[in-house]
């Protein structure tokens, strides 16, 4: 018989480790950290988390393969609805190399509904993460159009 044959024995005395929640941003609920992927490392060295749950990322991705299946990637002369930009043009401004991961070889995102789950359409890793990043709201969208074109106007002169 070995010597330690409970946890519950061996931690006798001891303190609980404390457990980190986090709230997964598709089904609300907090969970425990370990329920959520690492991402990367932060500058400071501390492990980073994506946002959803393992078990919303499993549905989504899911969904995702599916859509895939049914709409392969678009042809070499697609236009991306977002930036009416074509894979060649976008990849001509350099620097889209270090956002992608080495195996993958293609700017193109499958984009869907969120909500519903439908396709949408294919859409460049640029317009990709600026949907994301503003939750896929139009009024956000519009709001950072309307800053953008208030600032070209007022404070269009440069910097000597």
């Amino acid at each position: 018989m070995s010597e330690v044959s409970n946890l519950c024995d061996f931690m006798e005395g001891e303190e609980e480790p404390e457990v980190k929640y986090k709230k997964c941003i598709k089904c609300k609920q907090d969970k425990p950290l370990y329920e959520f992927k690492y991402r990367n490392f932060t500058v400071m060295g501390k492990e980073e988390t994506i946002n959803s749950c393992n078990d919303c990322e499993k549905k989504a991705n899911k969904i995702i393969s599916i859509h895939k299946k049914n709409h392969p990637l678009p042809d070499s002369d697609y236009v991306c609805p977002g930036c009416k930009l074509t894979e060649d043009q976008i990849k001509s401004r350099g620097g889209w190399q270090h956002h992608l991961k080495k195996t993958v070889r293609t700017i193109w995102r499958l984009d869907h509904c969120h909500d519903t789950g439908a396709f949408r359409a294919y859409i460049c890793d640029y317009c990709n993460n600026t949907l994301g990043r503003a939750l896929d709201n139009p009024d956000t969208l519009r709001r950072l159009a309307d800053y953008v074109e208030y600032h070209a106007r007022n404070y269009s002169h440069s910097i000597p």
